[in-house]
């Protein structure tokens, strides 16, 4: 009508929905909530090890497995595909809890940071998406990083005692407690927390996530548990196996239990862990012609 005005009325702020300052995208930020974590928890481990081993640390990997180097660039690769959505208020939040666990000098603090910002990433993340792919992998290397160790520092005599009753079935000897009989009745085998059958187990599961999910495997929840536990099975297998070695032929024990000993049965575990995966996700990989 003559003599009036359109009135343009400005569209709802959304509250729950940010953008800072419109350069950074809400896929971005969950991608730098795993980063930051991660990488500060890898800082401490070479810095320890450095400490530790000098020079030789960088030929050590920094006393970091290759399977969880190799599941740190596959989570890379998965969570940095994507940058799409808006970032909203609990985001924020969250990002404020992980800089805050990861600012503190405290190395460890770090992986339960990557804890807590990938199980709020896998849920907050579309199902089956890259970036619930790369932070379901970021939770699994904390178990080898963190959890694994922590569990078996605080209960691992009863992990010791069926070490022992694993050992002692196979060489036929007596077992008192944790103590293993040596076969030429020499003495008795004490199994030492670094050299337990269940170190490797976290990794084992560690490797097949990696895999299942860097692959997009379309297997149920049920056929991924059977393949996780055969990888387990296998690396606790191999141990168990050198540890009766020693216990059958104590001469021997320098070799078995020395860097000889140890590097074969961790090829051997390698080996068996790639092969579980290969086979549990052989049907999802892409055709080649």
């Amino acid at each position: 009508m003559p003599g009036t005005t359109a009135v343009h009325e400005q569209p709802p702020i959304e509250r729950d929905r940010w953008r800072l300052s419109g350069w950074l995208s809400r896929g971005e930020l969950f991608a730098g909530f795993l980063i930051l974590p991660c990488a500060n928890g890898l800082a401490g481990r070479a810095i320890e090890a450095s400490r530790e081993l000098g020079w030789h640390a960088l030929t050590a990997g920094f006393n970091v497995s290759a399977i969880a180097w190799l599941a740190v660039l596959a989570s890379l690769s998965l969570v940095l595909r994507t940058g799409e959505g808006k970032i909203k208020a609990i985001d924020l939040f969250v990002g404020a809890v992980v800089v805050a666990l990861t600012a503190v000098p405290v190395p460890k603090l770090s992986w339960v940071a990557l804890t807590f910002s990938s199980i709020y990433i896998s849920r907050a993340s579309p199902a089956g998406s890259a970036m619930q792919r790369g932070s379901l992998i970021c939770l699994a290397l904390t178990a080898p990083m963190a959890w694994g160790p922590a569990l078996m520092h605080a209960y691992f005599e009863p992990f010791q005692r069926i070490d022992a009753l694993f050992v002692s079935a196979i060489t036929g000897t007596d077992r008192l407690g944790s103590l293993v009989q040596l076969a030429d009745g020499s003495g008795y085998l004490l199994i030492a927390q670094a050299c337990s059958s269940f170190h490797n187990i976290s990794l084992a599961m560690l490797g097949w996530v990696t895999v299942s999910q860097f692959v997009g495997t379309t297997r149920s929840t049920y056929q991924q548990l059977g393949w996780c536990l055969l990888a387990g099975a296998a690396v606790l297998t191999v141990n168990v196996v050198r540890i009766s070695l020693i216990a059958l032929h104590p001469p021997y024990y320098d070799i078995l239990h020395g860097p000889v000993g140890e590097t074969v049965a961790n090829w051997l575990s390698f080996g068996l862990i790639a092969g579980v995966c290969y086979f549990g996700v052989r049907h999802d990989l892409p055709a080649r012609s």
